[in-house]
């Protein structure tokens, strides 16, 4: 009479661990990289292996080797640029002016950066100017027609394994990809994959912007981690010290367009 019985618990407890092991892989996607804490760019100003050849070693324009795959509008506009550049001009340089420079200028981190992490949400503050990017975990990507353009955009990422794969969309098109002034589309979106070997976190960026890229771009910078006692500064961006006026630069560089179109 208790054989019934015993065969109930048996396929009772069978279901338990059938529902067990259905769930060991939903928790499993719980354990990511923790890449909290205070990072530099490696090989660049505030990394203190390289800051004093850096910050000693002229800047000039980009050789035109070094260039994207721009469409023919956009290289014209950036010629333009790096024409300006070379006469001392700087035609397309918000920061110049305390307007920050947006994403993705901001991952070139002249000064430290930092990462706070919770598992829906990756925060980046740079200590240049104090920028901030949001990355949302998990949560799905809103249309274009659903965000107002900004210098951060909007970001959505989410994990394939311990790489962090983010996107971005809604980025304002008054901004520049570098220093140099490196124009773009109201149309670009980039993506990242965040990933983390031998000490160095990576940070892939591709840009896909069909109005100013003839194909996506993609290039690479990489940070390393400081010590855990390390602390960022304040920045504060003088208004009154190397003003730029953005509105005569930019009719300034129109007028440089128009009189290459009208020499062509």
């Amino acid at each position: 009479m208790r054989r019934p019985l015993l065969k109930s618990v048996h396929a009772s407890l069978a279901a338990l661990v059938l529902c067990a092991a259905a769930a060991t892989p939903a928790l499993a996607q719980t354990t990511v990289p923790n890449w909290e804490g205070v990072w530099v760019r490696i090989g660049g100003a505030s990394d203190p292996d390289t800051a004093e050849a850096v910050l000693g070693r002229p800047q000039g324009p980009p050789p035109e080797s070094t260039w994207p795959p721009l469409t023919p509008e956009y290289r014209a506009r950036y010629a333009a640029i790096v024409d300006g550049l070379k006469r001392g001009e700087r035609l397309n340089d918000p920061t110049a002016n305390c307007l920050p420079a947006g994403f993705p200028w901001m991952m070139n981190m002249p000064y430290p950066m930092e990462i706070h992490q919770t598992p829906t949400k990756i925060t980046i503050i740079a200590e240049w100017m104090g920028q901030t990017r949001r990355i949302y975990i998990g949560t799905p990507l809103p249309t274009e027609d659903e965000v107002e353009p900004s210098y951060f955009g909007t970001s959505a990422g989410h994990w394939e394994g311990e790489t962090l794969v983010v996107e971005t969309i809604g980025l304002r098109d008054d901004t520049a990809l570098n220093d140099s002034g490196l124009p773009h589309s109201d149309a670009m979106r980039v993506i990242e994959r965040w990933s983390f070997n031998d000490n160095v976190l990576t940070d892939e960026i591709t840009i896909v912007d069909p109005r100013a890229l003839t194909e996506p771009w993609t290039y690479t910078r990489e940070y390393k981690k400081m010590p855990a006692d390390f602390r960022m500064m304040e920045y504060v961006c003088d208004n009154n010290r190397d003003r730029v006026d953005m509105e005569a630069a930019g009719q300034k560089l129109r007028q440089v367009l128009e009189q290459q179109k009208a020499d062509d």
